[in-house]
Order: C-alpha cells, then sequence, then structure tokens
C-alpha cells in the first residue's frame, strides 16, 4: 500500500484564484503531470531517430511495453483516475486540495472536478513528452527469440520450443521485456502425448493445400489427391519462420505464397494461401497491405499502422508485374515507417516485422539474385 507522503505525489493540480465566478477552478500542471506518469511508467522510445522527429511513447509496467499516443495516454489518465476512491479527495486525505486556505467558506476539489478537468483537451500536448525518461531496444532489455528456440508468450506462461524439445516457463523466470501484443491472450496448457495429427482442424487445413490432384478418377474423393511431402515440409518450415521472431540479415527473406496451378496470366485462387498467413496475427502483431495497390507502395505513408510492436506483414494479392526492388530495403534494412499525423518511427532490422507476400501468379524472374535471395516461394 503507498504511503500518504508517495499518494501527495501523485497530485499535478493546483486551485487558481480568478476574480469572475466561479472564483475558483481547477489547474493542470503540466511538469508535475509529466512527473506522474513517469513514476507509472512513461516513457519515450528510441531507436535511431533523428533529434528533429517526434516522440513515440510507451508504458513499462511488470516487464510489459504498452505502445500509446496522446489520446490514449488521456484515456488512461481518465480511466486510472475512475478507479480512484472518492473518500482519497476528502479533507485530510492524500489527494484533498483546498480551494483556498479557508475550508469553511470555500471548500475543497472533488473527484468529479478532476474528472471534469482531464475531459477538457488542453492539458497535456506532445511538447511536453520531451521530459518523459528515455526507453530504447537495451532499456529495458527485450525478450526475443534465438536462432535454435521460439518463444511463444502466452497469458499464463511461455512455451519454448526447439527443434527436439518443448518446454513451459513460468513469466517470473523471463529474462527481459516483451510487447503487450506478443502476449496471446489465451491460457496454455501443453499435451506432452501430441502425436503428428493431433492439431486439430488447422493441421488438417493445412495438410490438405498440400494435396496434388492424382487425376486416378476413383469414385472415393480422397483417393483423387495424394499428399506431397515435400510441399508439406516446406510449408510447415515457413510457418514456423514466420512465427518466430528471430532475425538476421544473411537470412532475412519474404515468404511467398503462389498458387502451384497458376499460368502466369489467370488468377486461379481458392487453394488456402490467404486463410493460411492470414492465421498469423493469431501468433503476433500483425497488418494487412493491399498489394493490388501498387502505387502505394511509393507513398510515404506505406504501411502506415505499423509500430514497434507489428511483427508482421502480409501484402495481399500481390500484382502481376510488381517491381519487387520496391521492397529491398524494407526486407533488409531499417524500416522507416511516417503514419499519417504522427512522428516518424525506425525500427532496426534485427527488430522490425517481417513480410508475407500472397499472390495468384507465377511473376518472380527468378534470374534476378537481388530478388530470389531476398524471397522464399
Amino acid at each position: 500500500m503507498n504511503s500518504i507522503t508517495e499518494m501527495k505525489k501523485d497530485v499535478f493540480w493546483v486551485s487558481k484564484t480568478q476574480k469572475t465566478y466561479p472564483y475558483h477552478i481547477l489547474e493542470i500542471r503540466p511538469l508535475e503531470l509529466i512527473r506522474f506518469l513517469k513514476r507509472k511508467g512513461f516513457g519515450r522510445y528510441i531507436t535511431n531517430q533523428k533529434r528533429t522527429d517526434g516522440d513515440n511513447v510507451v508504458r513499462y509496467k511488470d516487464g510489459v511495453l504498452y505502445v500509446h499516443n496522446l489520446k490514449s495516454i488521456k484515456n488512461w489518465l481518465v480511466d486510472y483516475w475512475l478507479k480512484v476512491p472518492e473518500g482519497l479527495f476528502h479533507p485530510k486525505q492524500p489527494y484533498c486540495l483546498m480551494k483556498n486556505n479557508n475550508f469553511i467558506e470555500d471548500g475543497y476539489y472533488d473527484k468529479d472536478d478532476l474528472l471534469h478537468r482531464l475531459a477538457k483537451n488542453n492539458f497535456l500536448g506532445e511538447y511536453h513528452f520531451s521530459f518523459l525518461p528515455e526507453f530504447n531496444i537495451d532499456n529495458p532489455k527485450l525478450f526475443l527469440d534465438e536462432k535454435e528456440k521460439v518463444y511463444c508468450r502466452f497469458r499464463n506462461k511461455v512455451v519454448a520450443i526447439s527443434r527436439d524439445k518443448i518446454e513451459e516457463i513460468d513469466w517470473l523466470d523471463v529474462d527481459g521485456s516483451v510487447w503487450e501484443s506478443e502476449i496471446i491472450q489465451h491460457d496454455i496448457n501443453i499435451n506432452n502425448k501430441y502425436e503428428e495429427g493431433d492439431g486439430g482442424l488447422f493441421e488438417e487445413y493445412l495438410d490438405k493445400t498440400c494435396l496434388n490432384e492424382t487425376y486416378v478418377k476413383s469414385n472415393n474423393w480422397k483417393a483423387n489427391y495424394q499428399m506431397d511431402e515435400e510441399r508439406r515440409v516446406a510449408l510447415k518450415t515457413c510457418y514456423g519462420y514466420m512465427i518466430s521472431n528471430f532475425k538476421t540479415p544473411l537470412e532475412g527473406k519474404a515468404v511467398v505464397f503462389i498458387d502451384a496451378d497458376s499460368d502466369g496470366q489467370n488468377a486461379k485462387g481458392g487453394t488456402g494461401k490467404s486463410v493460411i498467413m492470414n492465421s498469423i496475427k493469431s501468433w503476433k502483431e500483425t497488418i494487412m497491405s493491399d498489394g493490388r495497390k501498387s502505387k502505394s507502395f511509393q507513398d510515404k505513408h506505406l504501411f502506415s499502422d505499423v509500430n514497434y510492436d507489428t511483427r508482421f506483414i502480409h501484402i495481399q494479392d500481390l500484382n502481376k508485374g510488381f517491381d519487387f526492388g520496391l521492397m529491398y530495403n524494407m526486407i533488409n534494412d531499417t524500416l522507416e515507417i511516417e503514419p499519417k499525423y504522427r512522428s516518424k518511427i525506425y525500427i532496426p532490422f534485427e527488430f522490425s516485422p517481417k513480410f508475407g507476400i500472397t499472390t495468384n501468379y507465377v511473376d518472380v524472374d527468378i534470374s534476378n539474385h537481388s530478388t530470389t535471395r531476398r524471397l522464399n516461394i
């Protein structure tokens, strides 16, 4: 329980006297408010941005990083003070503020007075963020996947997956911080007796996308299809790569799903590629981009929804004839994002999202080494 002295530090409002009625109004002191936010874990998240760029704010609490902006901070403030008991604003309580020194005459500000002031829109601006402390990729240090081990972060525990082992890790034993969006909002219970084929409907669906038509023309439709084991292994390997957040420049690739029956001219579709790639959003923070709008790849606001915690970008239905050269730096370098109405953000390669592409056309120039080394088809 916080002491009275510590709780009094949370008061960032003062009584201001004026000549007209009401003669006393509650006024918020921005720097005291910033100190309050600092004590509650708010700070500026810095990567390699220029000093002329704006600030991006996060909150760090109990090992978790929460992405914020000006609007969400104000919402957080209102929510925080709504939960504070009204009695703590009464006389002789830590949040009590007298309208002047004569309590009998003028009274005090209650909880509603503070909430009414927070409901107005002129008490905090982005220019105040410069007074917040700095966070970066090493402070607090991020809890990352490794080359030989992937960590799936569930609500009740973390599951560590390597080539030959699946183990559970208690959150108390996790060394590092995680983004809020990295925590899958389910409780997990590992089935140690799992065997191939126990994966349920999704695994069954995944397998059926790897069937080849045999043209046997049997009355039993199942006999007309045969498992392509090479494709099945390739698909599951790619899926594991997309789930993992580990990245190295030597292996930085975009995964491309192309219809096997595509003739390069006509769109086929209906083979399950979008369903499988869209399922990555169940594992990590994902944004979708419409690949049919090829001009958007020259727009400075491309991927404007990307943030520090974005881990996957799915480009859907990429158009025939797309110039993959437009994506070279996105796939293999620092990702520079210029959101609309917000400051630029720079995400170093090791922490930037992976790319997945779905297309109905076989239209990749395999003679172009710069392209093929960045794609896994």
